[in-house]
Parts: C-alpha cells; structure tokens; sequence
C-alpha cells in the first residue's frame, strides 16, 4: 500500500487541479470511491467536489470524466429507457465494436447504471455518461417532440450511435475524441443530424 500513501501525500502537495484529478481518479480505481483521505474525506467526497468546479466552468469533458469516477445516474434515465421500450424500440447499451447488452424489458436504474459502468467505463468512461445524455434524449425528447427521426428504427444500439456522431465530426473536420467535450445542447444537435442522416 506504499504506492497507495505516496498517491495521498502527492495529493496534499500539489496545487495542480489537473493533477489531483488523476491522482483521485487512481485511488477510485485502486481503493475504491469510499477510501478516505489524510483530511477524512473520502475521494467520492472529493471528486463530488471537483465536479462541482468543472461544471461551473462548463468544462463538459472533464464534467463527464469526473461524472463518471462519480458513478452518476440520470434521474429520469430509467423513465427513458421505458419511453423509448413502450414506443416498441429495442435498445441496447455498450460500446461499438464490443459486446454490447440488450434491454428488452424495464429496468430500475441500479441495474441500467451496473450495465453502463460494466459494459461501457471500463473502455470509455466517458461514453458511460455520454450514452445516458443519449438515451434521455431519445426518450424525453426525440420521441416527444421529433419521433420522426427514429422512423423506422427499431433497434436502438446506443454505442453505434456514439460511434455515428464521431464520424460525423470526423466529416466535419474535427477528432472523434471531440464529442466528450460538446455542451449537452451541442450533443443533442449532433445526435439529431445523425438520426436525420440516417431516416434520408
């Protein structure tokens, strides 16, 4: 645990946000969100914290970097998801390329959140939270206000969605790494134009 108490001491030292972000990240993964620190915090507390700051600057990419080491649920995910499966769509969560898991039925939001930081964060974890904005938004609004865009479509396979909007920002000149740091409103118009590629 030697390497375990130099993480700490470094975290006490630095002045670095940056650099406490990764350290607190390491100790998630090494110790888990409810170790404690040299002040009695634990690093759940403290990445709560950083949180905090990074959505006050908008700075989305981090907001959902950290979001994730958080472990944060979507309030109205499990809403979406039942939405999206009432409106006779499949829908299904992972990252593209990998194996992915089908939600055929209603789920309570532990059991959505254990699918999406087991099949998702360890590959992205970023993704894992960018994949609960897209599904609220298919859920609460697409199908709300535009159920036109998912005419048609009847299997919902979430990480190819993610995997779309990165070519499409790709065809706009852009990284596909880009799309973790688009606001929630950018990313939800970036979804649209992919659905509304798709329905031409």
């Amino acid at each position: 645990m030697e390497a375990v108490h130099d993480l700490k001491e470094f975290y006490s030292e630095t002045e670095s946000l940056y650099t406490k972000n990764l350290i607190l990240m390491k100790l998630s993964k090494l110790c888990g969100n409810d170790f404690t620190m040299n002040d009695n915090v634990t690093v759940r507390e403290k990445l709560n914290s950083v949180l905090r700051i990074y959505t006050k600057r908008k700075d989305w990419r981090n907001v959902r970097l950290i979001a994730a080491y958080c472990e944060k649920i979507v309030d109205s995910l499990a809403p979406s998801v039942t939405t999206i499966l009432c409106h006779q769509k499949h829908l299904s969560l992972g990252v593209f390329g990998e194996e992915d898991v089908i939600i055929s039925s209603p789920l309570p939001p532990s059991e959505i959140q254990n699918i999406l930081f087991t099949n998702v964060f360890p590959h992205c974890p970023q993704e894992a939270v960018l994949q609960q904005e897209i599904v609220l938004n298919l859920g609460m609004r697409i199908l709300v206000s535009k159920p036109h865009l998912l005419d048609g479509i009847l299997f919902l396979r979430v990480g190819w969605i993610v995997k779309a909007m990165k070519l499409q920002l790709e065809f706009k000149g852009q990284s596909e790494n880009d799309i973790f740091g688009l606001s929630p409103s950018e990313a939800m118009k970036l979804l649209e134009e992919v659905l509304g590629k798709a329905i031409l």
